[in-house]
């Protein structure tokens, strides 16, 4: 088998070229883009901003999880909206899985006490 990879630096892109080629994959990308002539908080601002702007809000949790990674909870975490962030498939799935599964473990639980 034979692979061509082509490596991008991502943080090159001027994230507003992004936008003009219209892909929401690449919108989480956006945090690592180039953004000149904007402060860190209104960069922060602004992706969320486009994210939010997609009808597909699993694009808003990926962006939330790439700044993540990128900058501290204290500088993103305030701009972060969990009403758009508890649409996203991505987000509500672990959450509700591990709902049942507390669930279960205190039925479990229950059960034993009750027999004991």
């Amino acid at each position: 088998m034979d692979y061509d990879y082509e490596v991008v630096k991502i943080y090159e892109f001027n994230k507003h070229e992004v936008d003009r080629a219209n892909k929401p994959v690449l919108v989480p990308l956006r945090v690592f883009m180039k953004h000149p002539g904007e402060t860190e908080e209104e960069h922060i601002q602004e992706c969320l901003r486009v994210a939010e702007s997609l009808e597909d809000k699993d694009y808003y949790f990926l962006t939330e999880q790439c700044m993540r990674k990128l900058y501290q909870k204290s500088q993103y975490e305030p701009h972060v909206k969990g009403e758009i962030l508890m649409q996203s498939t991505l987000y509500r799935e672990p959450f509700e899985k591990g709902m049942e599964k507390g669930m279960e473990k205190g039925m479990e639980k229950g059960m034993i006490n009750m027999l004991s």
